[in-house]
Formats: structure tokens, sequence, C-alpha cells
């Protein structure tokens, strides 16, 4: 029996993320559904609040406080097995803005991406 759909993305859209879920959901106790996550966000913290799904999504969109959701922190493991890549991404006639170049001059110096130009 399942109780509570989990929205999600769609493989296309993030393959290397949903595949890690896949893996994740494969070694619950209890079966897991996914379902394609609605356009809208407030539409999904509704359809949340009314007791109809969950969603994992990143701290920084924590901030939508409806009544009835409840926001948990992962733990330091599943975060680190969900994490996303991300690449920072400009038009090519901004090369040489100086807030992008610190950015880049940062990931470098503390290695918290691969940086490739």
């Amino acid at each position: 029996m399942v109780d509570l759909l989990l929205y999600w993305c769609k493989r296309y859209q993030n393959p290397a993320l949903y595949d890690r879920m896949q893996k994740i959901i494969s070694q619950l106790s209890t079966p897991l559904v996914l379902q394609q996550k609605l356009h809208n966000f407030l539409t999904m913290l509704m359809e949340i609040a009314m007791g109809r799904g969950m969603l994992l999504l990143p701290a920084l969109m924590a901030q939508a406080h409806v009544q009835g959701v409840v926001y948990k922190k992962l733990t330091a493991k599943y975060e680190q097995q969900l994490s996303m890549d991300m690449h920072l991404l400009w038009h090519k006639s901004a090369a040489e803005n100086t807030t992008i170049n610190a950015m880049i001059e940062y990931f470098k110096l503390h290695h918290t991406a691969s940086v490739a130009l």
C-alpha cells in the first residue's frame, strides 16, 4: 500500500538526480511512488498541506510557510546522496564581469566545485 506520493522531476529533467532517488527508494522498507512535480510551486505546497503528497526541495526554497506543511532537514547521509551538480551560467558578453570572475576564483580556491572554462 502506498501512503503518499513524492513529487519529483521527470528523469529527462535531471537523470543523475532521478537515478540517485531511485536508488534510495529501492532501499526503503515502504513502497514510494514518484509523481511528476506540478508546474506551480505554491500549488504543490497546497497539495502537501492537504495531505496529498510530499516533496524534497533545496533548503533555500523552504521559506514559504503554509499551514499544515512540515519542513524536515535530511540527514547528512541523504543530503550528500541527493546533492545536485551545479553550474554557473552567464551570457558570453559578460565574460569579463568582475562578479562572475570573483565567483569563479572563489570556487577554485575553495575547491567547492569543479570549474571548467
